[in-house]
């Protein structure tokens, strides 16, 4: 990075609302993307490297980008596992960033909002997943759940939400987004939860 990052890229995180939860640790590579970036907020990276500097997994570093993405903080431009990633938040970017930020996912505010009217963790647990299978239908713009409902017991929350961000970020896609969620997810370590 050259010269100071704009205060308000530092400062992007903190504006989420809950951003601890949005977020998480995933906030450490967002800091490293505020390391690497240039004058103009680019940062040009490889995931292995930034698994290294993290120390942690490529998986996990795959993860936290789509956290990133949907907090609306960064996009990417390529997929891995050469990255060029714009930060949003960056000089003139500020009103779209807070944009993509304010409208971050509907599934995940609808989570929010269960959670607050819900007391329990169990209920908390089963409000999450009907959320995630919900960003999943949405995604790959599919009516019917009972396809999808097996990988929610079949990954973990934050592979599924990593691969439909790189869903998401497909450019061209030769099938469907659907039968990409499916290869993308297909190459993630199975994690029952």
């Amino acid at each position: 990075m050259k010269g100071l990052a704009p205060q308000l890229a530092i400062r992007a995180p903190l504006s989420l609302e809950d951003a601890r939860e949005k977020i998480g640790a995933a906030v450490w590579l967002y800091l490293e993307l505020l390391s690497l970036s240039n004058d103009r907020g680019v940062a040009l990276c490889r995931l292995d490297r930034l698994a290294a500097d993290l120390q942690c997994s490529e998986e996990e570093v795959q993860g936290w980008l789509g956290v990133l993405h949907g907090a609306g903080l960064i996009e990417p431009t390529t997929p891995p596992p050469f990255l060029v990633i714009r930060l949003r938040f960056w000089s003139g970017e500020a009103a779209n960033a807070a944009e993509s930020a304010a409208a971050y996912s509907n599934s995940f505010q609808a989570i929010q909002r269960r959670e607050s009217k819900s007391n329990s963790n169990s209920s908390k647990r089963v409000d999450e997943r009907e959320a995630l299978l919900q960003e999943i239908l949405e995604t790959v713009g599919e009516s019917d759940p009972t396809q999808f409902r097996a990988v929610l017991d079949l990954y973990a929350p934050d592979v599924i939400r990593a691969v439909i961000g790189r869903v998401r970020m497909a450019g061209e896609i030769r099938k469907s987004k659907t039968a990409l969620f499916r290869f993308l997810l297909s190459k993630q370590p199975k994690h029952h939860v």
